[in-house]
């Protein structure tokens, strides 16, 4: 089934589209020759199997408590959006239609211009996408990395049944994660047979070519007791720069005292600017070098066809779901993931920081050195100290940063029932997240400083190991190509890893009959153990990298035990002003290897349901937010 599918691809933007086009039918014929097979292997099984019939759903869990119950009433308000909503949107990717809705705060994604992460992520209440829980099935779905925040690249968008949106403090449930709230993605769990699309958007000008392959399979085995459903994804953006749209060509803010909307373009310049204390004049340079005052707006340079309006991006991903019946009340379910990202940033290196230059070097304008001397050299040593030296490296060219990423999750659990109407539930998960950040084209900072000091008699460096020459940043095309290869560093690389470990227990059922019906509880145990560790490279650790400056190596484990407890009151049901009236009530204890005293989270609640079409409800919940890896270690 293709959503929308272009007849010709005209090859437009700054990519190489035939080899683009050739990969993408390469993955198409693959992935087509695993679903035929797939057909042939689902026609072969036995005709109990594939004569399941839709059954009524009994008893459900809604976003937001942990307590079966038989229908979808919940006091906390949740927000739903069903597989049509999301199919009817064309979007592939699953935070561009959530950043749609007035409880999410749009965040990074397509248009997050040159953001290396390319991630997506979700912001409930503009109170930080680290600050709200994903779900996946109503379990844990854990972060993809030491920033805390849940890149829902890794989630199937064929295979989601529906989208259910809870916020405020949903710590009480949840654990502290949830302070804005929790999105619960529930996947198709019924998905039987081979489904595919192919998805070709491009905007009207004829750019940002964007491609999306999906491939779904599901089928029942073992005579109806199992089920499996696999899912791959393959997706490819390319990038639109800030320049080819008329909104985004010239960067524009409002001026914070008179409201008048100005320029924003940069103070950083491919001819370099220089000031030597904050509130002093700023100098810019002719080609030649020679200093003058920069004139603002005039001197600021508009970098936007070097910003990336729509970033680029390539991901592939698979998954597969399934679940056997062990015995007639028991059941055991498995969940994998498994997501490869390589986003890439583009940026024009740039000289920004302290640096000294001796005011006698021979390869200035006499113009730039008394300016040095004057107003850079109080204490007239002959050493220029500026304090910000601005520059756009046009001649070294664009850094290029990838972010390459694995995400791997696998969980296996065990449900059923016993009694009268008791549901219980176990599951055991494992995350790990790879990333790899490696920049080319990168420059060195010690090494652009032991260029700026020359030798007046010999014009070579002062210091001339390891092949040092002179760097005149002064002036537009006044850095030479030997300067331009002296200041390189080999390419600099960061690995992150981060490794998640979840163990989850609940029991839920009627525990009293009351006078206006049964009340219902849910009780459960919880263990998270988090280690995440950062490992720069050599040149990122003596901050010698321009483009990541300086930054150490660090690791930390947090674990949390966690107990909690609801209960859903009837107090009266069916009365003349009535039709139900019943609290809602949750506590959860947290004890954390990093905080001394255990912590207590709570919420309580009431509905009142006046008629069947007339409902009153009010929640309130204390919700707190333990520190993450990162903010710790």
């Amino acid at each position: 089934m293709c959503r929308r599918i272009a007849t010709e691809y005209a090859g437009r933007g700054r990519r190489q589209p035939r080899l683009r086009t050739v990969r993408l039918v390469t993955h198409a014929l693959v992935l087509y020759w695993i679903g035929l097979h797939s057909v042939v292997a689902a026609a072969q099984l036995t005709d109990e199997a594939g004569a399941e019939a839709d059954q009524a759903v009994e008893e459900v869990i809604v976003t937001g408590s942990r307590i079966v119950r038989r229908d979808f009433f919940t006091v906390s308000p949740v927000v739903s959006l069903d597989r049509t909503e999301i199919g009817l949107t064309g979007t592939t990717v699953l935070n561009e239609l959530l950043d749609t809705l007035p409880q999410v705060d749009p965040g990074l994604g397509a248009g997050t211009g040159n953001s290396p992460f390319g991630s997506a992520r979700i912001n409930l209440r503009a109170l930080g996408d680290i600050r709200n829980l994903v779900l996946l099935n109503g379990r844990r779905y854990a972060a993809n990395g030491i920033f805390g925040s849940v890149d829902l690249n890794a989630l199937p968008p064929v295979m989601i049944e529906r989208v259910e949106i809870i916020t405020g403090g949903a710590s009480a449930v949840y654990g502290s994660d949830a302070l804005a709230g929790a999105v619960n993605f529930i996947l198709r769990n019924d998905f039987n047979g081979f489904e595919t699309s192919l998805q070709y958007d491009v905007t009207e000008r004829g750019d940002g070519d964007t491609y999306n392959l999906d491939i779904a399979y599901g089928t029942p085995f073992a005579n109806g007791r199992g089920h499996l459903a696999l899912f791959a994804d393959y997706y490819d953006r390319s990038t639109i720069f800030e320049d080819a749209r008329d909104f985004s060509r010239i960067p524009l803010t409002s001026d914070d005292e008179t409201g008048e909307i100005v320029s924003d373009a940069s103070f950083v310049t491919p001819a370099g600017a220089i000031d030597g204390e904050v509130g002093v004049d700023l100098y810019t340079f002719d080609p030649d070098g020679t200093p003058r005052l920069f004139v603002d707006p005039d001197d600021r340079y508009n970098p936007r066809s070097d910003t990336a309006l729509q970033a680029p991006m390539e991901r592939y991903s698979g998954n597969a779901f399934g679940h056997y019946d062990l015995s007639e009340n028991v059941r055991t379910l498995f969940e994998f993931s498994y997501a490869h990202s390589a986003p890439e940033q583009r940026r024009q290196d740039r000289f920004l920081g302290f640096v000294d230059v001796n005011v006698d070097r021979p390869d200035i304008t006499p113009a730039l050195s008394n300016l040095l001397a004057s107003d850079f050299d109080p204490d007239g040593d002959g050493i220029a100290s500026i304090f910000l030296l601005r520059r756009f490296s046009a001649e070294q060219g664009k850094a290029v940063r990838t972010n390459e990423r694995d995400f791997y999750r696998a969980l296996i659990g065990f449900e059923g029932e016993f009694g009268s109407g008791w549901y219980w539930s176990t599951d055991y998960t494992y995350t790990t997240t790879d990333l790899d950040m490696q920049v080319s084209n990168d420059s060195s900072v010690s090494r652009i400083q032991q260029g700026l000091l020359v030798d007046p008699a010999t014009g070579a460096c002062f210091d001339t190991s390891g092949g040092c020459v002179p760097v005149n940043p002064f002036g537009a095309g006044n850095l030479s190509q030997e300067a331009t290869d002296f200041i390189a560093l080999p390419e600099t690389s960061a690995d992150e890893k981060r490794d998640v470990q979840i163990f989850n227990a609940t029991l839920s059922g009627a525990a009293l009959e009351l006078w206006a019906g049964d009340l219902d509880i849910a009780l459960g145990v919880e263990y998270r153990r988090d280690s995440s560790s950062f490992t720069p490279g050599e040149s990122i650790v003596s901050g010698d990298s321009l483009f990541f400056g300086a930054d150490v190596a660090s690791s930390g484990v947090i674990s949390v035990k966690e107990v909690f407890a609801e209960a859903r009151i009837p107090l009266l049901r069916d009365a003349r002003w009535a039709h139900y009236v019943g609290l809602e009530a949750g506590v959860r204890f947290s004890d954390y290897t990093t905080v001394d005293d255990g912590i207590w989270t709570w919420k309580l609640g009431g509905e009142w349901r006046v008629t069947e079409g007339f409902r009153l409800r009010t929640m309130f919940n204390r919700a707190i937010r333990a520190p993450g890896v990162l903010e710790l270690f």
